[in-house]
């Protein structure tokens, strides 16, 4: 008569063991040690065993009743690097041209720098690329027909730059490469087909050969992002649309971690209808399953914020910088909040060690009684 109650109590207690263990496979977030220079539309790349931070808008950016946009007060060309592994900074030689709203692309030991503004808000045609071995600078050519706001990646050798907004803030659809192992290298626009979607402030990531790009604005109709999702195939040279975002959102910050793309973040307008020159954080946090092409949520940010910068290292995002939401001054503050987000995956070593315990437990159980 006792048996099987104490057997029932047992069989859930290992289930519950097993529950919890799943629980626990969810992403945490972290406060690390604050940036040595906040700032907003910036970039961070993982480049080696340190993540780079380059440019952006140091301080707050304000939005004057008198103007129909806000804008950025002070951009920079400093250029600064966090160590994941000591959770310290360094600073690194300044880059060239201060410039924010631009792309970084890492090759090797090196990174190119591409389009963004100027104070005068002037797109940027030069290319700067940082050599880590010897932190130097050089300036290497000019992209003619670079863009702010622009997706930007590589396969290999190749440098992907992607949509982007024109000096009238017309949203593209080009793609535009540039072979970097050639003897010249030359930006060409006709290797690639043009996307489904002209698009700006979209989030961009390469896996397994392929360009997966997502979000952003479209000038057609600035008071609501997109949620639209397109993958590039390079066999057929075919951009294809794939599941949409839960949520739609513009200039996220996106990567790759356990084989899963991930959207972090990112914002809206503050009406999709009679939308105004404000915008309004979004906290959410969602990943893709690129073989069952759908999305999941997962644990939002623990900060609202927006145009910061983030970049994935052993399947760690680390997410730096931003801008807070509007004050009563119509300023959105600078931030230097640096927050890291680990999330073990479906198929980590401990969670398996773990439910392989719990249902061994249940076997024996089941013997014993």
């Amino acid at each position: 008569m006792i048996k099987l109650p104490l057997t029932f109590t047992l069989v859930v207690l290992a289930a519950l063991c097993v529950s919890q263990t799943v629980a626990e496979d969810v992403g945490i977030w972290n406060t690390l040690r604050s940036m040595p220079t906040p700032r907003s539309d910036h970039t961070a790349v993982a480049f080696g065993d340190i993540i780079v931070i380059a440019g952006g808008c140091i301080r707050s950016q304000v939005c004057p009743v008198e103007y129909e946009y806000c804008f950025c007060p002070e951009i920079t060309n400093i250029t600064e690097a966090y160590l994941p592994i000591s959770d310290t900074w360094i600073r690194l030689s300044d880059m060239p041209t201060p410039r924010f709203r631009h792309s970084v692309v890492v090759i090797g030991r090196k990174m190119y720098v591409l389009g963004g503004r100027d104070l005068n808000d002037n797109i940027i045609t030069t290319v700067d690329v940082y050599n880590a071995d010897v932190d130097v600078w050089t300036t290497e050519g000019s992209w003619l027909n670079a863009t702010s706001d622009l997706s930007a990646t590589s396969i290999e050798n190749t440098i992907f730059a992607i949509g982007g907004y024109d000096s009238n803030y017309a949203s593209l659809s080009t793609v535009w490469t540039l072979d970097t192992s050639a003897v010249v290298p030359i930006w060409r626009y006709d290797q690639v087909a043009p996307l489904i979607t002209s698009r700006g402030d979209a989030c961009l990531v390469a896996e397994g050969g392929k360009l997966y790009i997502f979000g952003g604005f479209n000038a057609d109709n600035f008071c609501s992002p997109l949620a639209s999702f397109e993958v590039y195939d390079p066999i057929v040279n075919q951009w294809s649309a794939r599941a949409n975002l839960d949520i739609a959102r513009g200039d996220a910050a996106c990567g790759i971690a356990n084989t899963r793309v991930h959207a972090i973040g990112g914002e809206h307008k503050d009406d999709p209808v009679h939308c105004s020159k404000f915008n309004i954080a979004i906290r959410h946090v969602e990943r893709y399953d690129i073989s069952q092409n759908e999305w999941t949520d997962e644990t939002q940010l623990p900060n609202e914020r927006m145009r910061f910068a983030a970049a994935a290292y052993n399947n760690t995002f680390y997410v730096f910088g931003g801008q807070g939401p509007i004050n009563a001054n119509l300023t959105y503050p600078l931030l230097d909040i640096v927050t890291s987000w680990y999330h073990p995956g479906p198929f980590s070593s401990a969670s398996a060690m773990s439910s392989v315990s719990a249902w061994f437990l249940i076997a024996s159980i089941f013997v014993l009684f």
